[in-house]
């Protein structure tokens, strides 16, 4: 019932009491056997990985490394370009440039695009409360719909890059959004940083694997890391939001999917307008099921 019009003292749930109580307990416990006093000062940048460890360091480090991680990515293009050819180096450092740059343009449309279905679906008289009661259908919704967006626009742009810049591109964009952070709102940064520091260490390592099936491999690497960083918090995020500020949704679903942005640039035009195709009615079924399943609520 939590953040629901049933969320009163009446329907309070004694299990659920327990369970914050159980909490509780334990935190009191461990802070009643610590000394207090050998605690050193300063903020630190933490999460937990699927509530089994916490990983933190001190939050002045976080700057200096996401700035090591641009100067290490930039570095990586350059070196990366190796043609003999001058004009196909600074051909390929242009295609790393485009797809950058597309990329930023192409999460800012699927953010529009998702924030405008999302609206019409979370709060347009379908919905009583930004915290549905079931609300696993509406965020599959949103984030179905962010993925059909990201392969159409891909496709509509038409611009033939490779598998390896687009890496290049992908990795430099989420770089940056962590050096953005690491300025304004350090102890979010792990978002990106940590799935950052996975992309370096790939593109270094792609250096001295010369298998064709390396990048994908990598690329499955990074995605898995990027899933350990950011589906935990997907619980909190609606926690806190609810679908009260949809365009919030919509950047966590653009920002993630954008992962994919590698397969999808170097899919073949029937594969990704298949996909496209398939995954649009998965967007249409989870949003009728959100509407039907919340009507009746």
């Amino acid at each position: 019932n939590y953040h629901t019009p049933n969320d009163s003292f009446e329907n309070v749930s004694r299990a659920s009491l327990q369970h914050h109580g159980g909490n509780a307990l334990q935190l009191l416990t461990a802070l009643a056997d610590y000394d207090l006093n050998s605690i050193g000062g300063g903020n630190a940048v933490y999460f937990d990985v699927f509530g089994c460890f916490v990983v933190w360091w001190p939050d002045w480090m976080t700057l200096p490394w996401s700035v090591g991680l641009l100067i290490v990515m930039l570095m990586a293009i350059r070196s990366g370009a190796t043609d003999s050819v001058p004009t196909n180096r600074r051909l390929q450092i242009e295609r790393i440039i485009a797809a950058f740059l597309l990329i930023l343009i192409t999460v800012a449309a699927v953010v529009v695009i998702v924030t405008m279905i999302g609206r019409r679906l979370a709060v347009d008289g379908d919905f009583k409360s930004p915290w549905p009661e079931a609300p696993f259908s509406l965020l599959m919704a949103y984030w179905t719909s962010a993925l059909v967006a990201l392969i159409v626009l891909i496709r509509v742009v038409q611009i033939r890059i490779r598998l390896a810049d687009w890496t290049h591109a992908i990795g430099l964009v989420w770089i940056v959004f962590a050096v953005l952070l690491a300025v304004f709102l350090p102890g979010a940064s792990y978002l990106f940083l940590v799935p950052a520091t996975v992309m370096i260490f790939g593109v270094i390592l792609l250096r001295f694997l010369p298998s064709a099936q390396a990048p994908f491999i990598f690329l499955l690497v990074w995605t898995i890391a990027v899933g350990v960083v950011w589906i935990p918090m997907q619980p909190l995020f609606y926690d806190a939001l609810g679908f009260r500020f949809s365009i919030v949704v919509a950047i966590l679903a653009s920002i993630v999917t954008s992962t994919l942005l590698p397969y999808i640039g170097t899919m073949s035009n029937r594969s990704s307008w298949h996909t496209a195709a398939t995954t649009g009615f998965a967007a249409a079924t989870f949003a009728i099921i959100a509407i039907v399943q919340n009507r009746a609520a």
